[in-house]
């Protein structure tokens, strides 16, 4: 892991942005459509991958789910999950995700004990760019037959990562649910 020499680390991961905005008018994908898995966790899998590429294999230890109805998205697609990950390393991190914010919001912070406080926040004007080089990297090891940065089996520790999340979010949120009264 990156920091395996500095921590453990409490670690805060937030990612939030109205998929309105996010998806183009008249846009009609799988984030939209309960039917096709609609989920926030898989829309904004990012947030697990990074942390899986920094703090190492991890599992989740509790996850919530909500369906807050949206605009234009299908009744029963998870808008909101909070995720409680445990690291091999000993690191925790909680990870919130919404596809609700008005303004787009992104950003992580590790908190240490010897190391103080670590973090970053993402612009999203800077989108356009980091995609395209992700995409130019991507098409030049198609083209030269190298491995990319991200292997497939990364990608399916992360991919497991966010089953496990809405597996669990899903029944935990229905039990948490129906004993909440205002």
């Amino acid at each position: 892991t990156v920091f395996s020499k500095r921590g453990p680390f409490s670690v805060l991961s937030v990612f939030g942005y109205n998929l309105n905005k996010w998806r183009k008018a008249g846009w009609k994908g799988y984030s939209q459509k309960a039917s096709e898995g609609g989920h926030i966790v898989l829309e904004a899998i990012h947030e697990l991958d990074y942390l899986a590429w920094i703090f190492g294999d991890g599992r989740v230890l509790y996850a919530t789910n909500q369906n807050i109805q949206l605009h234009g998205v299908e009744a029963g697609v998870n808008t909101a999950s909070n995720i409680l990950i445990g690291f091999r390393s000993g690191d925790i991190a909680s990870t919130h995700l919404n596809s609700l914010a008005k303004d787009y919001v992104r950003y992580c912070r590790a908190f240490g004990h010897d190391f103080g406080t670590i973090g970053w926040s993402f612009d999203s004007r800077e989108a356009g760019g980091m995609y395209a080089s992700q995409d130019k990297h991507f098409m030049e090891c198609v083209a030269k037959g190298t491995k990319t940065v991200n292997t497939v089996a990364s990608h399916g520790k992360t991919l497991r990562l966010a089953f496990d999340a809405i597996s669990f979010g899903n029944r935990a949120s229905a039990s948490c649910i129906s004993k909440v009264s205002v």
